[in-house]
């Protein structure tokens, strides 16, 4: 959200904040959901730079595709 649209919110009474503040995380929670979207974007990286479909990729690991 750009500065001036957050400025024109809050002057209108608004409360702008965060997923985390939003769902009242925990600093460990947090630290866990980046933990777990770093390692997703590891494997994607991976994937792509063995030019690998999900299909294939997750037949290799003996999964789904949409896991």
């Amino acid at each position: 959200m750009d500065a001036i649209k957050r400025q024109r919110l809050e002057a209108a009474g608004w409360r702008v904040k965060d997923a985390a503040d939003f769902l009242e995380l925990s600093a460990e929670e947090i630290a866990f959901i980046e933990m777990k979207l770093s390692l997703i974007k590891r494997l994607k990286q991976l994937r792509v730079s063995q030019n690998l479909s999900q299909e294939t990729w997750a037949n290799k690991i003996k999964s789904s595709q949409s896991r």
